[in-house]
């Protein structure tokens, strides 16, 4: 891809008036405090891996311009312009919403305009990033490309240095107004990445303080991994109805991956027993898409619209085939080497995932008067898991459940909209961690539920409150006595949420 960016950069270098990119700010293109990031800005209470005390990513709730999405690995954030978090008030008269809320990604893409961007940062502890972005008409301003190339050396706290490079290119093209089709691809892969202990205490305390400026990994413990995000977007409005479609792969690939995991620290910093968990050629990938068919009509002060959509994915993952390293006892505030040890990998295991879900919704926009949105999504989810170990027999998983959703909203006084909602969703669990037995093994899917309420005040025309109550339940999977990663019960995150924007 560097060959073809090259002879670009260099058309741009001789063009003598360029748009600029300053004007991009998170701030500035809020509607809310819920979540907002804009290049490397990023402004609100959630992110996009964590919404409500969950995370969207893990749950299998991305979309890229507003279309399902099966993320594997981390979007290049050269593909990425920004993204948004939709919850809460920011989810009203979203299409189909899920209970962890909805990480929205809006790509880097050709807007008719030649643009040139770059920029240089540095910042503590020797840490450097510089990228540039080209923006460029092909056929007018119908028929464009956007490209662009990131580099990032990253010294950490704790000395665990790494360097990132990201790339993308956006084919993007307005065949007439309002429609629009982009092809795409982007690369994001991470290198010596040092790898830091994590402490387990023997007991309910605090260990040593710890110099926050000594590496005390093992120097050959070092991460790599690469992910590519690409695919295809379709959207035409064809008169009273529009058609969006998007068909995705995202890949992960780790060929060598460490855990560094001090078990039982003392108050003082003793470790009884030290273990390097050792990863070799893991990775998933997943093809994912939606096809969404909207009908829309005005009545009067009325505005109606009715949705239906097919979403999809196939995704399959390999795991397993770890060595353990033993160090036996150790230190958790010292340097403590030890030579690198001759590694022997076993197989993988692997895990295959299909689901289908088709979906159903009407939205309702009454004028200066409220809004009403409902949905029905049939889910049809398969996961079969086999396991390199044969003591172990291969696991079925399936489920078919029926999944509604609803919300609105009501204007009580002039400026005053109180709003609610209620969504029940099939999602993915967190993996197991690294100090389970059966690490980086992915449960099946789980049902949760969301309720949530709240009020919108308009203070004025440029400045708005929203305050509201949430409330989502889950399964709760966490470590057993047998250090087993599995479902232990249920879990209900309540709370309060506050915007003023």
């Amino acid at each position: 891809m560097l060959r073809h960016l090259i002879p670009l950069l260099l058309l741009v270098s001789t063009t003598p008036a360029l748009a600029q990119r300053t004007t991009n700010n998170a701030v500035t293109s809020a509607d809310d405090a819920f979540g907002r990031a804009v290049g490397n800005e990023k402004i609100g209470i959630y992110s996009t891996e964590d919404v409500r005390g969950f995370n969207p990513v893990e749950a299998g709730n991305v979309r890229i311009e507003g279309l399902y999405f099966d993320q594997q690995s981390q979007p290049s954030s050269r593909l990425v312009d920004s993204s948004s978090v939709r919850v809460g008030y920011a989810a009203r008269g979203y299409p189909f919403p899920s209970p962890t809320g909805i990480a929205d990604l809006k790509l880097e893409k050709f807007e008719g305009q030649r643009v040139f961007s770059a920029d240089i940062e540095k910042e503590s502890r020797r840490n450097q990033s510089g990228s540039f972005q080209l923006k460029l008409p092909l056929i007018g301003d119908r028929l464009g490309i956007s490209a662009g190339l990131g580099l990032r050396f990253a010294n950490v706290p704790q000395g665990r240095n790494g360097n990132f490079n990201s790339m993308a290119i956006n084919l993007g093209w307005t065949p007439y107004d309002g429609a629009e089709v982009a092809l795409f691809a982007g690369r994001f892969h991470f290198g010596h990445g040092r790898v830091s202990p994590v402490i387990f205490p023997a007991g309910s305390f605090v260990p040593t303080r710890i110099s926050r400026s000594i590496y005390l990994g093992q120097p050959w413990a070092q991460n790599k991994s690469t992910g590519t995000t690409s695919g295809a977007i379709v959207k035409l409005p064809l008169g009273k109805l529009k058609l969006e479609a998007g068909l995705f792969r995202s890949t992960r690939d780790d060929p060598r991956s460490f855990a560094d995991l001090e078990l039982g620290t003392e108050r003082d910093g003793r470790v009884a027993n030290r273990i390097v968990i050792a990863d070799d050629d893991n990775g998933s990938g997943s093809t994912s898409g939606e096809a969404r068919l909207t009908r829309m009509w005005q009545d009067g002060g009325l505005r109606h619209s009715l949705i239906a959509a097919l979403r999809g994915r196939s995704q399959s993952r390999a795991f397993g085939g770890q060595q353990r390293v033993l160090l036996g006892s150790s230190r958790a505030d010292a340097r403590d080497d030890r030579p690198e040890p001759g590694l022997t990998f076993g197989a993988n295991s692997q895990s295959k995932v299909r689901q289908f879900t088709y979906s159903l919704g009407y939205a309702l926009q009454w004028n200066r008067r409220g809004s009403l949105s409902l949905a029905v999504q049939k889910s049809d989810y398969s996961k079969e898991t086999s396991f390199a170990d044969p003591l172990l027999a291969k696991t079925v998983s399936r489920d078919q459940p029926l999944l509604f959703s609803a919300n609105g909203s009501v204007n009580i006084l002039s400026g005053l909209t109180a709003y609610a909602g209620y969504v029940r969703g099939l999602e993915e669990s967190a993996v197991a961690p690294d100090i389970a037995t059966n690490r980086d093994e992915a449960p099946p899917a789980i049902r949760t539920n969301q309720k949530d309420a709240g009020l919108r005040y308009a203070i004025t025309p440029k400045l708005s409150l929203i305050a509201g109550v949430f409330e989502v339940r889950k399964p709760y999977f966490n470590i057993d006595s047998a250090r087993r990663f599995r479902q232990l019960g249920s879990v209900s995150n309540r709370g309060i949420e506050i915007s003023l924007t």
